[in-house]
């Protein structure tokens, strides 16, 4: 074998790695999104996960966590309290949602309700589109543009991966502890 043919190979070998990587990073992500769905967990946690783990190779250790979080959370949640608690979290977090879509200048407002479907002549148009983000959770392409959209109404566009140094970090610092509570677990694995 030449030269040429070895560095042919172990470049073939390296691009088939990084696909196997790249898929495996999208199915986790589906995954997660699903329970996430499921679990009724805040849009907040939702879109600030979305936003900082982009698929990187240091990513996989975190999406596990999420995982693994997230199917302990759906075995133990069977109560309809918590349930209805956390239907009762995301009305509130899409109120807020609203507000601050309505705290935008009227021509960004419009270019957000234009790209999201929603005509400029209806009425509560801002609560229309807090009521669209994160519906199609098949969707991964709107999955993102949700994610983006809370992202940036919140002001947590991701600035660095310093963030994500820490498994206790990947919440965003403005959530409240009542939300910080009910998303964080005693344990990992």
């Amino acid at each position: 074998m030449s030269m040429e043919e070895i560095i042919k190979a172990e470049s073939e070998f390296e691009m088939e790695e990084i696909i196997k990587a790249e898929s495996e990073f999208d199915e986790k992500q589906r995954k997660i999104v699903e329970l996430w769905d499921a679990c009724r967990v805040s849009l907040i946690h939702r879109s600030y996960f979305i936003q900082l783990f982009k698929g990187d190779p240091s990513d996989c250790l975190y999406l596990e966590i999420e995982l693994r979080r997230l199917s302990h959370l759906k075995d133990s949640s069977s109560d309809a309290t918590a349930s209805s608690e956390s239907e009762k979290e995301l009305i509130r977090e899409r109120g807020m949602l609203s507000k601050q879509i309505r705290s935008k200048h009227r021509k960004q407002r419009e270019q957000l309700y234009k790209k999201w479907g929603i005509d400029l002549n209806t009425k509560q148009r801002s609560v229309r589109l807090a009521h669209l983000v994160w519906t199609d959770t098949k969707d991964m392409v709107h999955v993102k543009e949700s994610a983006a959209l809370i992202a940036e109404l919140l002001g947590f566009v991701e600035q660095g991966r310093t963030h994500n140094e820490g498994v206790g970090c990947i919440l965003p610092p403005f959530l409240s502890r009542r939300s910080h509570r009910r998303l964080s677990l005693p344990f990992l694995f």
